[in-house]
């Protein structure tokens, strides 16, 4: 019986320990990345780009994806443009 009663608690906490992973990885920035989201820089600071404001025509950005990424030059950057 204790032996039972030992065992349920492993897997209860088990479960609980998994739940949390489970939790934690979908907080990461990578599994963030992966449902498809890029993360944006300005090429010329480095400092990471949140808006349009932060932009103009000409500024070169780098993108950062999942897997890779890429440079590129903006067009235009204004509040309608998404």
């Amino acid at each position: 019986m204790a032996q039972r009663l030992t065992e349920t608690a492993i897997e209860t906490r088990r479960a609980k320990l998994e739940s949390l992973v489970g939790r934690v990885e979908s907080l990461s920035p990578l599994a963030t990345l992966r449902r498809g989201y890029s993360v944006c820089f300005r090429w010329d600071t480095s400092l990471r780009v949140t808006g349009y404001r932060q932009i103009a025509a000409g500024d070169r950005l780098r993108l950062v994806f999942a897997e890779g990424g890429a440079i590129c030059t903006v067009e235009r950057a204004d509040k309608e443009t998404g």
